[in-house]
């Protein structure tokens, strides 16, 4: 969609009413027949919404989007440039662009938000897994779904490959609509930092909005971690004042996300009496078998994802779609038919006494979560294959290094998606954390880590390549080349199975030639 919609024709007036104008020049109550953020989408009669951006300002492509026919403009800032390439046309300016940016983009497509049960979903970790469970759920209770996060987004039957966790607001509302015609009557998406403070979902009024937890990250985009604990708190102000704010007890952020509700509040927790109480019963890498307690009123759980980080997840989910009138059983349904989300501890084929999985975790809370589940189930050694992504929050790089050195008997460190940084500075940051030189070694060719964690592995042994989980590409220096950690570990396994059959062929051979030789021998002594 990339940022450019048509959706019939409707008024200029009507597309900017509570977009926070400051003046207009030029007014013209024109029919709009498109809105686009992005130039090159312009086309005749639209209106093009020339807001500041991280990097540029899109009042510079103003002249280009007139070439291609816009009939109506939207910027913001204290002046509008005159001139060569500004005609007089008309041009709103607002005070706010991200802000008029989200109210035009629902307006343009009729507010879907308001035609959908929406569920908002934030956290550091698990926001993900949270969404599938949810959509697991609803559709357990049948209800049809779409779903926004990170993995990609799903209208219908279709997946849009996901370039942020959170779409802009014309692609937001976008696939809100499509959701919508296609029969949804719910939607889950995960609501990141970043499209909280960017106000990309600022036109929505959430029935329901699920915390996850909060760890150190992002702090390349957020100025402290004071200012990323708020930036998750935005969520809960756009919960309706019937909806409810689902938060985790057991994290210390939720006594600030529960002054910031605008709806009812509402706990689950693992460790203490809460609104949702979670016990325990077994748990194995296979799953985990759990009682919820939801204010009295216990139904058993049969969560097939491992993890008591998932076990969390699911609970979370529960409380979401309790709070919103589904029943227990609906939701133990839910819970237990969802086996496997992309990417989350996803186990490769190996085809040998090896154990190999392959994990999203990119924040050392995530690595201890995944290492800890991991920590003794197969009676080998842990061998973990991870780097740090690039343009990304550096602080996090030697805290990594340390967690997964405290958890792992061995670790290759490489490459992640470097962007534009060198691959080697971002390794040696991450080496920093390390407290002993000869618990890990460097190999910065992703690919050929892999491989050698394949092939160093002894029975027994597990195998855990973290930090990119479903991801299907390496980013290098602004280009998208094909990637995907589980083709890699899959071809390193059937590579070292060919290569044990090779050579146990070999010494059969050689086996049975020194054999020959021994029986001729003895021939020929007689």
């Amino acid at each position: 969609m990339q940022g450019e919609m048509t959706s019939g024709y409707k008024s200029l007036s009507d597309l900017i009413s509570g977009a926070g104008v400051r003046y207009v020049r030029n007014w013209s109550d024109i029919q709009v027949t498109g809105v686009a953020v992005d130039s090159r989408k312009v086309e005749k009669g639209f209106l093009f919404l020339a807001v500041q951006g991280e990097k540029t300002d899109g009042k510079a492509y103003v002249p280009d989007a007139v070439e291609r026919g816009a009939a109506a403009v939207v910027a913001d800032g204290e002046d509008f440039p005159r001139g060569p390439g500004f005609p007089d046309i008309p041009v709103v300016v607002v005070a706010d662009g991200r802000l008029a940016s989200s109210r035009i983009a629902s307006a343009w497509h009729g507010r879907p938000a308001d035609r959908l049960r929406m569920v908002g979903v934030t956290g550091t970790n698990g926001k993900t897994t949270i969404t599938y469970l949810l959509r697991s759920i609803f559709e357990a209770a049948g209800f049809k779904v779409g779903l926004l996060g990170t993995i990609g987004y799903f209208i219908g039957d279709r997946c849009i490959p996901s370039s942020n966790t959170t779409p802009g607001p014309l692609d937001l509302h976008a696939m809100l609509a499509a959701m919508k015609a296609g029969g949804a009557s719910h939607a889950v998406m995960e609501v990141s930092s970043h499209s909280l403070v960017q106000k990309r979902a600022l036109d929505i009024g959430f029935d329901a909005a699920v915390f996850s937890n909060l760890r150190s990250d992002h702090m390349d985009f957020h100025r402290n971690s004071w200012d990323y604990l708020k930036a998750k708190g935005l969520l809960f102000r756009s919960v309706k004042s019937d909806g409810t704010s689902v938060l985790n007890a057991d994290d210390w952020a939720s006594v600030v996300y529960a002054s910031d509700s605008s709806g009812r509040v509402e706990f689950y927790s693992r460790r203490q009496k809460a609104d949702l109480t979670v016990t325990v019963k077994s748990a194995s890498l296979s799953g985990t078998e759990a009682s919820f307690d939801w204010k009295g009123r216990p139904f058993q759980v049969s969560i097939a994802l491992p993890g008591m980080h998932n076990v969390e997840n699911a609970a979370a989910a529960a409380l979401a779609a309790l709070s919103m009138g589904l029943d227990g059983t609906s939701v133990a349904a839910g819970i237990a038919s969802l086996k496997l989300v992309p990417g989350r501890l996803e186990p490769v084929d190996t085809g040998l006494p090896i154990s190999v999985f392959v994990d999203y975790a990119h924040t050392e809370d995530a690595l201890r979560a995944v290492l800890d589940n991991l920590k003794g189930r197969f009676g080998g050694r842990i061998v973990t294959v991870f780097g740090c992504g690039g343009d990304r929050d550096r602080t996090k790089r030697p805290k990594m290094a340390a967690m997964v050195e405290k958890y792992s008997d061995f670790t290759i460190v490489t490459s992640d998606n470097p962007r534009t940084e060198d691959p080697m500075d971002i390794i040696g940051e991450i080496a920093a954390g390390f407290g002993t030189r000869e618990r890990y070694v460097i190999n910065p060719d992703r690919a050929a880590a892999i491989r050698s964690a394949v092939d160093m592995a002894e029975e027994g042994d597990v195998v855990l390549i973290a930090g990119k989980g479903h991801e299907t590409y390496q980013e290098i220096n602004g280009r998208r080349f094909p990637f995907d950690d589980r083709v890699i570990a899959s071809e390193a396994c059937r590579a070292r199975k060919s290569s044990t059959r090779r050579g146990r062929m070999l010494m059969d051979w050689i086996g049975m030639a020194e054999r020959h030789s021994g029986r001729a021998g003895a021939h020929a002594a007689s």
